[in-house]
């Protein structure tokens, strides 16, 4: 299975563009709202990604619809057609429940799954494009972030694509999820989880425990499917090694 080669956000972007599957807006456009309204209509059009360049008030650009249609997954986890994502769901299948091979024949068939998986260790990093600017103490202003407000009644500005990881008291595993972060101040947010998910689960047994938060947010773009399992790395996905660096506030997650 041969994948599509790119390293970081900027890569797939580029190569969206090559192919027809980006769209940059010039025009200002406010995030309260408008950008969604535009947004949720090109989804339902099976259009392409939208980079909004020029967002009312920000300085900072807003990418939506980057998955919304089966041919930019498919190129998301390094693949060229929508078909090859049956070969990817049956390599996830076998790394979450693999079976030793029966027999010569079997073992010889499995030899593509097995050299995929040596393909996947982690490669630490010392620095990363995404440590090049960090904001921290009283700096931090969440304010200067384009934070749509994508229906008329939602509560508050929200971050939708933030990945949070989390571990409890009581597993070994940690959990990757996208959960909603609610804008509440100038450097304080509040997580909008369904309280079955992982990540609050590990909340509530933390809290049980401790009484205090272990949530940490992981500020950069990786290209993941959404509520993976840290148990099941998803650098596993694009079939490469993922390219991790330090954490600057907290230890790097052991995947």
């Amino acid at each position: 299975m041969d994948a599509m080669k790119y390293n970081d956000l900027r890569d797939f972007l580029t190569l969206l563009e090559q192919q027809g599957e980006l769209k940059r807006i010039t025009l200002p456009v406010d995030p309260h709202l408008e950008i969604t309204e535009i947004a949720d209509r090109t989804l339902r059009a099976g259009g392409p990604a939208l980079l909004f360049e020029n967002p009312k008030g920000y300085s900072m650009p807003v990418l939506c619809n980057l998955f919304g249609t089966p041919k930019r997954v498919a190129m998301g986890m390094g693949q060229e057609d929508v078909s090859a994502l049956r070969e990817v769901g049956k390599l996830l299948a076998f790394l979450k429940e693999p079976e030793p091979p029966k027999g010569f024949r079997d073992l010889f068939d499995k030899l593509p799954q097995f050299k995929q998986v040596l393909n996947m260790p982690t490669k630490r990093l010392r620095g990363a494009p995404c440590q090049q600017k960090i904001v921290s103490g009283d700096d931090v202003d969440l304010n200067c972030i384009p934070i749509m407000t994508c229906w008329p009644e939602d509560a508050a500005p929200l971050i939708t694509w933030g990945l949070t990881v989390t571990r409890g008291p009581h597993k070994e595993r940690q959990n990757l999820g996208i959960y909603r972060q609610q804008l509440i101040g100038k450097n304080k947010l509040i997580m909008r989880w369904l309280s079955h998910r992982g990540g609050a689960l590990d909340y509530q047994e933390w809290c049980a425990a401790h009484r205090a938060n272990v949530s940490r947010f992981l500020w950069r773009w990786v290209p993941i499917l959404p509520r993976f399992s840290v148990q099941s790395p998803p650098f596993r996905i694009r079939f490469q090694s993922m390219r991790l660096p330090d954490c600057c506030a907290a230890p790097r997650p052991k995947w």
